[in-house]
């Protein structure tokens, strides 16, 4: 049985709502999740994606693959908002700056992130994005993207997506 929390009963009004005025469907019978619940513990949810930073020193292959075995990957980042996003979690690591992120180039000269996903998103970066791997890094008055020696062993953010989170988060939940 579900606890009866204000916003439970708020959809419950509005599933009710919808069933009198005759539009009933599968989403008026949902259950329904607190957005807590789509996320494990100790990472931050962002429409619908899920994001970590770890305090770990590791080159870009390894922590890729650190990700990879919590379900994710490198982060990818295709808006302005994520951005800050990203920049905000780096924030809270013990050193600031100098953290993976997913983006890298390889011997032939393509960019790409980690996950596939499309590189239409950039922001202007130190460097210029020949063979390496992209971290955001702390200069004097802000963080930016700079290219990196892809074996140099620094902090990281992963991503997932809640999605895929949905099948293996119940693992990773730690009920109180």
């Amino acid at each position: 049985m579900t606890q009866d929390t204000p916003e439970r009963l708020s959809l419950d009004a509005v599933a009710s709502l919808l069933l009198l005025c005759g539009i009933a469907s599968r989403w008026a019978a949902a259950e329904f999740t607190t957005q807590s619940d789509r996320c494990p513990v100790d990472w931050t949810l962002l429409n619908n994606r899920c994001y970590i930073s770890k305090n770990e020193f590791l080159t870009f292959d390894e922590a890729e693959n650190s990700c990879n075995l919590l379900g994710g990957s490198l982060v990818s980042i295709h808006s302005n908002l994520e951005n800050a996003v990203v920049k905000e979690l780096i924030e809270f690591l013990p050193q600031g700056g100098d953290t993976w992120i997913g983006l890298f180039t390889d011997a032939e000269g393509v960019t790409m992130w980690t996950d596939a996903s499309n590189t239409e998103f950039t922001v202007n970066f130190e460097g210029f994005l020949e063979e390496g791997c992209v971290a955001i890094e702390e200069n004097d008055i802000e963080y930016v993207w700079a290219v990196r020696d892809c074996n140099t062993a620094i902090p990281y953010i992963c991503a997932r997506d809640i999605f895929q989170c949905a099948s293996i988060c119940v693992e990773d939940k730690v009920h109180d």
